[in-house]
């Protein structure tokens, strides 16, 4: 979940946490004893297993998730959910049929478990140039709409250097990206490549292949 500093909301919730301290302790809906009884008990004594429907429901939603058909334009696919992540699935599904006291990992399980995991996704991994799910995003890494433009920027690159010899001009790459990226865009994506060593600027204006 995403969060995002409000004004309005922030005072509201500030205001209801303070507030809650200065009263007694309200009577809870389950008994507190009663309560943390029935999560021990869970914990402790519920193991439940997956059961062939739980399986399928979740592998058909990683499979189809992790092979979408690529979005025309794109050097590479977004990859919008890892093995990692069908882990966590597999653990909320688990946690889901515990919370029934059940021995077993149901379809509905599975379905209370991708639906929160979507949810997850769209909220923190949607890209908006893309307007697609990049797990990259999530963990911080370069999304696959930068990633593109990159890759655009150093394969044009690369052609003028063999069209021209070793140093080209930035001026003839946005001349050959024009319509396609802006010159903000190719310089971002020539600092990524000189960081990563692929490129270098041996004067201002101008990059070489390392």
């Amino acid at each position: 979940m995403r969060d995002i500093p409000n004004m309005r909301n922030d005072t509201k919730v500030a205001d209801h946490i303070l507030e809650e301290h200065q009263k007694e302790a309200k009577e809870m809906i389950i008994e507190k004893e009663l309560f943390r009884k029935y999560i021990a008990y869970a914990r402790r004594r519920v193991q439940p297993k997956l059961t062939n429907e739980a399986v399928e429901k979740m592998k058909e939603f990683y499979v189809n998730l992790r092979n979408r058909p690529m979005i025309e334009g794109q050097e590479m696919r977004t990859i919008p959910i890892s093995a990692r992540q069908l882990n966590s699935l597999i653990r909320m599904a688990e946690a889901a049929a515990k919370l029934r006291m059940s021995e077993k990992v149901e379809g509905k399980d599975a379905e209370v478990a991708i639906n929160l995991l979507k949810y997850y996704l769209e909220q923190v991994g949607f890209d908006e140039e893309t307007g697609e799910i990049d797990i990259d995003k999530i963990s911080g890494k370069m999304k696959s709409s930068q990633r593109n433009k990159v890759f655009i920027v150093r394969d044009i690159i690369f052609a003028l250097i063999k069209e021209t010899g070793e140093i080209v001009p930035i001026k003839k790459v946005e001349e050959k990206l024009e319509g396609k990226l802006t010159p903000e865009e190719i310089e971002e994506a020539v600092d990524r490549l000189a960081k990563e060593g692929t490129l270098f600027r041996p004067r201002r204006g101008f990059v070489q292949k390392v």
